[in-house]
């Protein structure tokens, strides 16, 4: 367990606590930041596998109708 200054009334508090407990100012405000952050990674990570889902699905196709072209002629 780390201490921290509180930013409001600089008096020292736990780091694992969410409100300072001398004055009674939030400390955690970051938190909702973070989430925010692992949403938007983990969705970026969804993204970036749909699209190469897709890539791959399409180079599928083209190779397969080429395939079949070249047995048809």
């Amino acid at each position: 367990m780390a201490l921290i200054k509180c930013p409001d009334c600089s008096k020292e508090v736990s780091d694992k606590a969410a409100t300072c407990i001398h004055c009674g100012s939030p400390l955690r405000e970051t938190q909702p930041v973070n989430m925010v952050n692992q949403v938007q990674q983990g969705v970026q990570r969804s993204k970036l596998k749909y699209e190469s889902g897709n890539t791959i699905g399409i180079m599928g196709l083209i190779i397969g109708a080429v395939i079949c072209f070249v047995n048809i002629g």
